[in-house]
C-alpha cells in the first residue's frame, strides 16, 4: 500500500501543493506550519473544491488511487454551499473521499453538518472543534490533556434536575464500587474456602451491575424498525445537537468496534470515549441525554451500531453489511 501526504495553506488564494515523503520533509514541513506566520480572509468552499479537483486528476495519473483524506483546518468564518460541496465531492471521481474537520475558534455548521452525512453514511471522518480559550492555552503551553468533561452549557430547571439526577446516579455507583473494596479482606479469605470462586464471581458481579446500568444510561436501547421518528421538524438548535450526537456515536462505534477485550472492558471503552468526545461536540453529559430522552428515535441507527460494536466484532461487522445494504 502506497501513502502520499500533501498539505497547503489557503486564504483568499489557494498556496502551492506540497508533499511530504520522508522523515525529514515531515520536520521541515513542521517548521514551516508552526514558523511561518500568515494572515487573511478564508474562502473554505474554493479550498475544498479545489481538493476535489486535485484528487480527480491524481485518480487520472494513478488508476490504482482508491482512497483520499482531506483533513480541513479553518476558524470557520467564511459562507460554504453545502450542498455544492456534497455534489462536487460526489462528482470529484471514483475515489471515496472523506471530508474531516478541524475547527478552530468558531464553528461552521455546514462543515459539521457534512461529517455528520458522512458518519450516517458509515464514513470514516471526524469533527474537532477548539475554543479560542483553548488554543489560548496550547500557546502558552498550558494544555498538556484534555479533560473528559464537556462544560455545563444549559441553565434552567430542567437542565439543573438533569445534572442532579446524573450526579446522583454516579455517586450511587461509586458508593457501590467503594463497598466492594472495603471487602477485599473478605475476597482474599474467600479464595481460601470451597465457596471462594463463587464468592468472586458475586463480588464481581456487583461490579458489572453498575456498569451495565451506566451503560444503559448513555447508550439506551432503540429500535430504529419500531420507533418512528417525531413528525415535528427539528429546531435549527436542535438539528445542531442531533448532528453532534450523530458524530459522537458513530465514533464511538468504530473505534470500539476495533477494541479488543470482552463486552464488559468494551462498554467501559465506549463510555470513557463518548465522554472525551463531547467535549469537541460542546455539548455536556446532560444536554447529551437529554436529547437521547428527547429524540432518540432520531439516532436509533447510531445507537444500535454502538451496541453491534460492544458486542464484538461478528456483531459489528455485520451491522455495517446491514447498514450498507440500506443506503444502496
Amino acid at each position: 500500500m502506497r501513502l502520499s501526504l500533501c498539505y497547503r495553506y489557503f486564504t483568499l488564494k489557494l498556496g502551492e501543493l506540497r508533499c511530504v515523503r520522508t522523515p525529514g520533509e515531515v520536520v521541515a514541513a513542521l517548521a514551516d506550519v508552526v514558523g511561518t506566520p500568515r494572515k487573511g480572509g478564508t474562502d473554505i468552499q474554493a479550498a475544498l473544491l479545489s481538493s476535489f479537483a486535485l484528487i480527480r486528476d491524481a485518480k487520472r495519473e494513478d488508476p490504482d488511487l482508491a482512497r483520499a483524506s482531506i483533513v480541513l483546518i479553518t476558524d470557520g468564518e467564511a459562507p460554504v454551499d453545502g450542498e455544492l460541496v456534497r455534489r462536487a465531492r460526489e462528482e470529484a471521481s471514483d475515489v471515496a473521499i472523506s471530508v474531516s474537520v478541524i475547527a478552530l475558534g468558531e464553528e461552521n455548521p455546514v462543515l459539521r453538518q457534512l461529517v455528520a452525512r458522512q458518519r450516517a453514511r458509515g464514513e470514516r471522518a471526524f469533527y474537532h472543534h477548539m475554543d479560542d480559550r483553548r488554543l489560548a492555552d496550547l500557546c502558552r503551553g498550558e494544555a498538556t490533556r484534555f479533560t473528559v468533561h464537556g462544560r455545563f452549557e444549559e441553565v434552567g430547571t430542567d437542565a439543573w434536575k438533569h445534572a442532579i439526577d446524573d450526579v446522583l446516579v454516579e455517586l450511587d455507583d461509586l458508593e457501590a464500587s467503594r463497598r466492594n473494596r472495603l471487602r477485599g479482606n473478605e475476597y482474599a479469605e474467600a479464595t481460601a474456602s470451597a465457596d471462594g470462586a463463587r464468592a468472586l464471581e458475586e463480588a464481581a458481579a456487583r461490579d458489572h451491575h453498575a456498569l451495565e446500568r451506566r451503560y444503559a444510561r448513555w447508550f439506551p436501547r432503540l429500535d430504529a424498525r419500531t420507533v418512528p421518528v417525531a413528525a415535528m421538524e427539528l429546531t435549527t438548535e436542535e438539528a445542531g445537537d442531533r448532528d453532534a450526537v450523530r458524530i459522537v456515536l458513530s465514533t464511538v462505534a468504530e473505534v470500539v468496534g476495533e477494541l479488543g477485550g470482552d463486552a464488559l472492558h468494551r462498554r467501559s471503552d465506549a463510555i470513557e470515549l463518548a465522554e472525551r468526545l463531547l467535549l469537541d461536540s460542546r455539548l455536556s453529559p446532560a444536554r447529551y441525554r437529554g436529547f437521547l430522552e428527547s429524540f432518540g428515535n432520531h439516532l436509533a441507527d447510531e445507537l444500535e451500531a454502538v451496541h453491534a460494536a460492544v458486542a464484538g466484532p461478528d456483531a459489528s461487522f455485520a451491522h455495517r453489511l446491514e447498514s450498507a445494504a440500506k443506503t444502496t
